[in-house]
């Protein structure tokens, strides 16, 4: 709950002591790294073109100098996975939340932190979101419009500890005095039978009118099956909304969607209804490709396989978006290779936004590798755009080089 300031943290950003524990997904990393030799390599410097001019780097300048909260003693970022740890209000109030998780001290429980900054950007409050204590992580929030009231989820491990971890779902009663720091004890969505974790949530147009919001709450399933259990609600938008409805469970529509683990979900405010996932296929949707775009067009109440969409390749050894000519030439065992093959390199801690055009968006790290080996050294941020019939991508920013087999820019 509402805590005194005793500690110091960046708000953006939380380094410090690594804590294990079994909800750290480990990326899927191939076992082989390229040994290169950069002997005979000259690579240009990344903003000298050879070709077509990339939208430039709009200009930009720090208004405000960094706000600390508190130091924390577990190594992680504020977000969670494909989540937006930072979101404004909107229809009311002028201010803005954040949430992070961390551990107050080295012996201390990891909790799920919220904070409060004013419409200048100073602090005005922060703490936990619980009064009570549990091992916590993996938060996301949204800001309900008409009420500026925060809505969280995260997950945590209910006593007894069994390694069995449930997600949450609560909220910030903002709008009963204007002030932040009246967080409702949270309702647990429990495993039942599968575990789901790494919670994200979302508020978006609903079916139910310009008065009503849809709420999601999506978790992965904590496994192999790389499936995501994909909860919504409506609730009034309006000042002075009663949101007590969102910490009942049986208000809540469940579904399992499979093969969306780890995707990037978006809603697109333009065209009410339409929402979507975009990211790296899963293979045991047995569909070709290594990229994905999969939509709804009625607020996420059902996934059409015809609205499923993939591109890449599947060769014998991984899957890949495309292939570039070996420039410069990096060199395996001796051996010049011929051409590379670009992968997305997990696209778990992305986001997506589909654009006032309908275009749906993601970035990612690309991979340069060949088969089962990748070149460790160049990952340069790229983007996915699915348009509705078509995917494109593009370097951010464009590399030197164009590859004439793929059209792509080449590192």
């Amino acid at each position: 709950m509402k805590k005194i300031i005793t500690f110091t943290i960046l708000a953006l950003f939380i380094f410090s002591f690594a804590f294990g524990k079994n909800d750290l997904w480990q990326p899927n990393r191939r076992d082989k790294i390229l040994d290169v030799n950069y002997n005979n390599a000259n690579p240009m410097p990344a903003y000298k073109h050879l070709s077509r001019d990339n939208t430039p780097v709009p200009e930009w300048e720090f208004i405000k100098d960094p706000t600390t909260i508190m130091t924390s003693y577990y190594d992680y970022q504020p977000g969670a996975y494909e989540s937006h740890p930072i979101r404004l209000q909107t229809d009311w109030g002028d201010g803005v939340y954040l949430t992070f998780f961390g551990m107050a001290s080295t012996e201390a429980t990891r909790r799920q932190y919220w904070a409060y900054l004013n419409s200048d950007l100073d602090l005005v409050d922060w703490g936990t979101m619980t009064s009570y204590e549990r091992w916590q992580g993996f938060g996301g929030i949204a800001v309900h419009p008409a009420t500026g009231n925060c809505l969280a989820t995260w997950h945590e491990d209910e006593p007894p500890e069994d390694g069995i971890l449930e997600t949450t779902i609560t909220y910030d009663d903002y709008d009963l005095c204007e002030i932040p720091g009246f967080w409702q004890t949270p309702i647990l969505i429990y495993a039942d039978p599968d575990e789901y974790v790494w919670p994200r949530i979302f508020i978006g147009p609903s079916p139910e009118g310009v008065d009503y919001v849809r709420v999601y709450q999506l978790a992965n399933y904590y496994g192999s099956a790389d499936d995501v259990r994909f909860m919504y609600t409506d609730v009034q938008n309006i000042n002075g909304a009663d949101l007590t409805g969102l910490l009942d469970p049986l208000n809540w529509t469940t579904q399992v969607i499979p093969g969306c683990g780890f995707q990037s979900f978006a809603i697109d405010y333009n065209n009410p209804g339409r929402v979507g996932f975009i990211g790296y296929t899963i293979d045991h949707l047995d569909i070709i490709g290594p990229v994905l775009a999969w939509e709804s067009f009625d607020y996420g109440a059902t996934w059409d396989y015809a609205n499923l969409h993939c591109d890449g390749i599947i060769s014998d050894t991984t899957a890949y978006i495309y292939q570039v000519e070996n420039i410069p030439a990096f060199v395996y065992n001796e051996v010049v290779l011929e051409y590379l093959e670009v992968a997305t390199d997990e696209c778990t801690h992305n986001t997506a936004q589909y654009d006032s055009e309908g275009n749906l968006h993601t970035g990612y790290l690309q991979t340069y590798g060949l088969g089962s080996y990748h070149i460790q050294r160049y990952l340069p941020p790229a983007e996915i755009v699915w348009n509705g019939t078509n995917f494109s991508y593009h370097e951010v920013p464009e590399l030197p080089g164009i590859d004439p087999l793929s059209g792509h820019s080449v590192p």
